[in-house]
């Protein structure tokens, strides 16, 4: 009975019930994005049904715990006992796949036969690949399916030409299927040519028997260790050889940044339960005289809760619904910021029901203490006294004001240290932009190519090829330079071994291009003179080497001489240019050597071929989309076989460099912005009803001689009074959680003098935008009719 009153009695007063719904939706929307992302990158189990039991083998670097083999290796490792089974996967290529009104060049994989078994993934549709010789089969990932078959199950059987070898579809890939990163094709493996080959160009991957790991990372530090020569190793690399449990390798550097947005999100709840607290305080204030009563005739247990409780459910089922929907909203626009290797599964990022579960009890508990605490607060004896002794409305008592005040200041705090750690996020991100990049990215477009050695066999096919479109390009209108590179400005690229001076090998940047390829990049020259047309098979060996190669391994510049361990002649240094962000924008430069197509050693351009796609760069003061799909008619015609990607800016490129602190920026001040919103709405209803309150004092104030100025300033004085201490309070956190964060992501610089700069003229402002309103009608009120009123 007393229930099914206290659920009839709530549509009487339905705006403080939903103002305070909306308010915790706001936090509620927070936690689901928070914890979405953290389910789906931390917490979720990757889509391999034999994860918990697998290793990753082979070597891997100081600074990066992914491992990686060669296939000498992976036979020389064999099949030790304690391996129940084992399979390689080779890096992810580029490949063109021509299929009736469909030509894309889409990401392939190449796995062996025991690569999906140990992983114990199957296919949803069709079959695993047979590896019978002489019937070239392909695994098609859902998304590829759905997008060109329309999920038809009849798709399983028909041709795919690839690299212009026609190959059958047997299967479609597990919606959620990811291997460390998006691939469209799954392809067949043969090592059978490549036992001898030293390069570290494969993921190797074990399903091993309880206990064993340790024993089998010692078999591959051992095996490594004796056969250091044929591997091409020095003694020292051997302790990086192992095996790594895979599910150690899964979110690699997403940590930090998940668990700060989940304690962010957490922030973001708590300001919004303290508002609802707020809100619920005023509406039980206004029902005290029912509560007394209730006491009065004698009510005893959870009986004078119950309208309290009835309005906690309430709040928490459309606060609950509300936040849920806003939550989706907010992932599925972050969602594009996420690294890809990130995430495990190839799944929608959508809240589970784990998710979902924490969600609503969290939600409910935030309700319920808001609530009853109000409630209680409310109906405490001193409260009760005071509400004899106050005039006017009950919340301008001094024991209800102090209240206000203590939890705005708490919400204030809390939205200044939110607002700190987006500030020196966005400052940072800010400051990266403004660093030089080292090449001019305007005015350019870039397409993705690769010509496949089935239809393109040498480096003087290719370079033929090239010649060709590179002549039809530069009719196009508004092209002025065209040319062609195996690596972007930004981003890593391929490596190949360099000698020293003194005879020590170093690995790095190769990049292979053709004349106008460094000019439409925009790369900026130092010294020397640009590759050109001139600089072909029969001219002497040259090369272009940036700043970094000067400083780190010749510094002899113009008429150097650079060494290639793989074999060819010595090549004369010619031309400079500076450095760009070839590893980050954050990162020291890497030193790197520009070598033309026409005089790259055979050795050498089978290796780089296989591993690299080739970029097509238009630039001109016209240039754009529109001249990138002009291009691809051109590729169209010239050679049919082949599928440009599609086009790319070089402005994107750039932003690229920049994409993780821009994600990190962009993240934190989503939370910020949840928080000093509640914060504001916070300080809006606390004076709002402070000024009702005090309807009677403002009007004597006014009939003695104060101005509307003075009554405003008053209200708006009082509400920084309250919000300066939650300010300086919030500052002070940030500077105590600096070093955790400073250790954590050097980027977030809490004690950054602009930061404070920015965060507490932010929170100021506001605050005085918050309480213009009450303020307003503070200094609005009528003497005489007020003073009438109270009569």
């Amino acid at each position: 009975m007393d229930i099914a009153h206290a659920w009839r009695a709530l549509p009487r007063q339905p705006g403080s019930l939903l103002l305070a719904s909306l308010t915790l939706a706001i936090g509620v929307a927070a936690l689901v994005g928070a914890l979405t992302l953290l389910d789906a990158v931390l917490l979720r189990p990757p889509p391999w049904p034999n994860h918990a039991s697998l290793a990753i083998f082979g070597g891997r670097t100081a600074d990066d715990p992914m491992r990686a083999i060669s296939p000498k290796l992976y036979d020389l490792v064999g099949h030790p006992p304690m391996v129940l089974s084992r399979g390689v996967a080779r890096m992810p290529e580029a490949v063109n796949v021509v299929e009736d009104r469909h030509r894309a060049l889409l990401r392939a994989q190449r796995v062996d036969r025991g690569f999906f078994p140990t992983l114990g993934v199957f296919p949803t549709v069709g079959k695993l690949m047979s590896f019978r010789a002489g019937q070239p089969e392909v695994l098609i990932s859902d998304t590829l399916w759905r997008r060109w078959f329309g999920a038809d199950e009849t798709a399983i059987g028909r041709m795919l030409t690839i690299d212009g070898q026609p190959m059958r579809i047997r299967g479609v890939l597990p919606a959620d299927y990811r291997f460390f990163t998006d691939v469209d094709l799954i392809m067949p493996l043969s090592l059978s040519a490549d036992a001898f080959d030293a390069e570290e160009n494969m993921t190797a991957i074990a399903r091993v028997s309880t206990g064993s790991l340790a024993v089998l990372s010692e078999d591959i530090r051992d095996t490594t260790g004796r056969n250091l020569a044929d591997l091409g190793l020095k003694p020292e690399d051997a302790r990086w050889y192992g095996a790594t449990p895979v599910d150690e390798l899964t979110a690699r550097g997403a940590r930090v940044t998940i668990w700060l947005s989940v304690g962010c999100a957490v922030l973001v709840l708590a300001v919004a339960g303290m508002n609802v607290s707020n809100i619920m305080l005023t509406r039980a204030l206004d029902r005290r005289p029912e509560t007394s009563l209730l006491f009065a005739l004698g009510a005893t247990g959870w009986r004078p809760w119950i309208p309290a409780l009835a309005a906690a459910m309430a709040i928490a089922v459309l606060a609950a619904v509300i936040g849920v929907l806003a939550g989706r909203v907010l992932v599925a626009t972050f969602y594009p910021l996420v690294p890809e290797s990130w995430l495990a599964s190839a799944g929608p990022l959508v809240p589970g029901r784990s998710v979902l579960a924490v969600v609503f009890a969290s939600t409910l508990a935030v309700a319920l203490v808001a609530t009853l605490g109000a409630a209680i607060n409310a109906a405490s004896e001193p409260a009760l006294r005071q509400h004899v002794a106050t005039i006017g409305h009950p919340a301008g008592g001094l024991a209800s004001r102090r209240m206000y005040s203590a939890m705005t200041a708490a919400q204030t705090a809390l939205a200044t240290l939110l607002l700190c750690t987006s500030a020196a996020a966005t400052l940072h991100w800010w400051r990266l932009g403004q660093l030089p990049l080292g090449f001019d990215h305007s005015h350019s477009v870039v397409m993705e190519m690769r010509a496949p050695a089935a239809s393109y066999a040498g480096r003087d096919a290719v370079d033929g090829l090239l010649r060709k479109l590179r002549a039809r390009a530069l009719q196009l209108p508004g092209v002025e330079s065209m040319g062609w590179s195996t690596q972007l400005p930004v981003g890593n690229g391929f490596v190949m071994p360099f000698l020293r001076p003194g005879g020590t090998v170093e690995r790095l940047q190769y990049v292979v291009v053709t004349p106008g390829a460094l000019e439409s990049l925009g790369l900026e020259r130092t010294g020397g003179r640009w590759l050109d047309d001139g600089d072909n098979g029969d001219a002497g060996p040259v090369v272009m080497v940036n700043r970094a190669y000067l400083e780190q391994m010749d510094g002899r510049g113009i008429g150097g001489v650079v060494r290639s361990v793989s074999g060819g002649r010595a090549a004369r240094i010619v031309g400079v240019v500076a450095n760009t962000a070839l590893s980050g924008i954050s990162a020291p430069a890497e030193p790197a050597v520009f070598v033309p197509l026409a005089q790259v050693d055979r050795a050498s351009f089978a290796i780089v071929r296989q591993w690299t796609s080739l970029y097509a760069v238009l630039r001109g003061r016209d240039v754009g989309p529109a001249t990138g799909d002009a291009f691809a008619r051109i590729v169209a015609d010239v050679a049919p076989s082949l599928a440009p990607d599609k086009v790319r800016t070089l402005d994107d490129v750039a932003r690229a460099a920049s994409a993780a602190p821009r994600r990190d920026a962009v993240l934190l001040s989503l939370f910020a912005a949840f928080a000093v919103a509640l914060s504001s709405v916070g300080h809006y209803s606390v004076h709002a009803v402070d000024v009702m309150s005090r309807r009677r004092m403002f009007a004597l104030r006014s009939a003695l001689g104060a101005t509307p100025a003075n009554l405003t300033a008053q209200v708006v004085w009082r509400a920084l009074a309250w919000a300066i201490p939650g300010i300086a309070a919030g500052l002070l956190a940030a500077f105590a959680v600096h070093r955790w964060l400073l250790t954590a992501d050097p980027s977030l610089g809490m004690r950054d003098p602009w930061v404070i700069a920015t965060v507490a003229p932010t929170m100021i402002a506001a605050t005085v935008v918050a309480v213009l309103l009450p303020a307003w009608r503070a200094g609005a009120v009528e003497p005489w009719c007020v003073l009438r009123s109270s009569r």
